[in-house]
């Protein structure tokens, strides 16, 4: 039921690869791998390369998810903060990091717990950058749901997070097919409550 209830987010891993080759450029990449004061940034770099290039995530280097996890706590609407830039540009920066931390858990899941900050960051800045990416990140986090729900608490704020970005994109007049599905099909089920 759940593949079934997911199919219309067209779950997809790589789903924001192709917008964050459009948008990441060599600065910003560099950027994020000088997160930690600089600390083993060449290292950083060259590890993050393959990963804009390719879209595979495959490294769990600690340095790695150091400087993806500061980038993570960026606010590119406050032009004081630090690492991390300002505007779209730190959407874009915060977007891309929270990603690959989203995307290496299933692989990795012994370093990933209590995802809820990462998935709030990702939102916040996959709509802020717009229909077309909160869409692709839909399609990410579906495919992530699909794949490796998490554990503990992580399920349903990865179902939450979906469900936030189902109801950004599916407002307005003739849109809200997907929930309204969603909603058929939780009817369907019979939920038994603890006693």
């Amino acid at each position: 039921m759940t593949d079934q209830l997911l199919a219309p987010l067209h779950p997809n891993e790589n789903a924001l690869t192709p917008l964050f080759q459009a948008k990441i450029d060599e600065g910003m990449l560099r950027e994020i791998a000088e997160a930690d004061y600089g600390w083993k940034a060449d290292e950083c770099y060259a590890l993050l390369q393959p990963i804009l290039n390719t879209g595979l995530v495959a490294s769990d280097d600690f340095n790695l998810l150091e400087v993806l996890e500061l980038i993570r706590w960026s606010e590119p609407d406050d032009p004081d903060w630090s690492p991390g830039g300002q505007g779209p540009r730190g959407h874009w920066m915060r977007l891309f990091a929270c990603t690959v931390l989203v995307r290496l858990a299933p692989k990795y899941p012994t370093h990933f717990c209590a995802e809820c900050d990462t998935l709030a960051q990702l939102i916040s800045s996959a709509i802020d950058l717009g229909r077309l990416v909160a869409r692709a990140a839909a399609s990410m986090l579906a495919w992530r749901f699909l794949t490796y729900p998490g554990e503990a608490e992580d399920p349903p704020f990865l179902a939450f997070a979906i469900l936030l970005l189902a109801t950004h994109l599916e407002r307005g007049e003739d849109c809200g097919r997907w929930l309204k599905t969603a909603r058929r099909m939780g009817r369907g089920r019979r939920v038994r409550r603890p006693e």
